[in-house]
């Protein structure tokens, strides 16, 4: 299709995107604890949300394909091909975390061993997005010893909710 007539076209489908598939090399799929890449991954070009992975070049296509299909049946309308996609980032609250800022910074530092102002936090994230451990016991067996507190049972387990538990067991 021509560039002119590109901008009175509306209906696209997956076939009017340019598309890169990458194949990774056996070195790049070495895991990263509990992260693990696929080996294939298809991607519209300019739009780096739009893509898909898997084991095979046919499946990493086909999950394009679904995500796709998803994005255009719940979007106004689609962006018109080769264009540069900027995606919209919206930040969860932060009330929360604000409220127990003290305790937040302390157990940021003692249990993941990050210094206060060294990481982007909201009411939302989770133990699991500050390590890539398998598991989060060793920093629930970490949170009991220094803060007296079980958050085994917190899930999921954001840095808030343990943040008020702790917050609790020394009000009371």
């Amino acid at each position: 299709m021509g560039l002119l007539k590109s901008f009175r076209h509306t209906d696209w489908t997956l076939e009017d995107y340019p598309i890169k598939v990458i194949k990774r090399s056996p070195q790049q799929l070495e895991p990263l604890g509990r992260f693990k890449l696929s080996p294939w991954t298809a991607q519209v070009i300019h739009w780096w949300l739009m893509r898909g992975d898997g084991a095979t070049r046919e499946e990493a296509m086909g999950e394009l394909h679904r995500r796709f299909e998803k994005f255009k049946a719940n979007a106004a309308k689609l962006p018109r091909p080769g264009t540069r996609i900027k995606p919209k980032i919206e930040l969860a609250l932060t009330k929360e975390i604000n409220k127990h800022a003290a305790i937040v910074d302390d157990l940021m530092a003692r249990v993941l061993g990050f210094e206060p102002g060294s990481y982007l936090i909201t009411d939302e994230s989770s133990l699991w997005d500050f390590h890539t451990e398998e598991s989060n016991e060793p920093y629930l067996r970490k949170i009991m010893l220094l803060y007296g507190i079980d958050a085994s049972d917190i899930e999921p387990p954001t840095i808030a909710a343990i943040a008020h538990r702790i917050c609790e067991s020394r009000c009371t």
